[in-house]
């Protein structure tokens, strides 16, 4: 018989933590912290859990993860729900993601007032009075609050390169060039 799960006595803690948490996917590193797990325990404990491919990676959908906690903390005996788990490996969703952009927070980009037009480098805001005004500014400033890394990706203009970073970066290319071809007749 393998080692007592450790985190089955902490067990309440993580489903608290989970429940009140905003995510709705985990992946191995986040696990990892929550459960207090080394690497090959982590990959245990992963065998019992459906899995979400993206990429070369996993997720764990949330909704999955709670289902699974109160499953083993229902169980007369926790540790054998767990052998149980793993025997039964559950299907592996065989689509995978496209694309995954975790959020903590709903974005607010799409409650803008319909009065603003953004574009890169570019704000139009369309008003009849100063209340109108004040309601779209407020509403660009709500969004500046939580989603401001993710808004100036999208919005803010592309600077231009200086003649000297661009010969640094082409002398960089080809000094890479001379290593990757060494040795090689050309």
């Amino acid at each position: 018989m393998g080692r007592r799960a450790t985190w089955i006595t902490r067990i309440d803690s993580i489903i608290h933590a989970v429940e009140s948490s905003a995510r709705s996917h985990y992946d191995t590193k986040d696990l990892t912290a929550m459960f207090q797990l080394q690497r090959r325990a982590m990959f245990n404990l992963l065998k019992a859990l459906p899995k979400i491919p993206v990429g070369s990676s996993v997720l764990i959908d949330r909704t999955a993860l709670l289902a699974f906690l109160e499953r083993v903390r229902s169980a007369d005996k926790p540790s054998a729900a767990l052998v149980e788990a793993r025997k039964g490996r559950p299907a592996r969703d065989r689509h995978k993601l496209r694309t995954y952009r975790r959020t903590e927070v709903a974005s607010a980009v799409d409650d803008l007032p319909a009065a603003i037009t953004l574009g890169r480098g570019e704000l139009y805001i369309k008003f009849g009075t100063l209340d109108e005004l004040a309601f779209s500014l407020s509403g660009l400033a709500e969004v500046l609050r939580n989603d401001l890394d993710w808004f100036a990706s999208l919005y803010e203009p592309l600077k231009e390169q200086s003649e000297e970073a661009k010969a640094r970066l082409a002398a960089e290319l080809a000094e890479a060039d001379y290593y990757r071809n060494w040795g090689k007749e050309v």
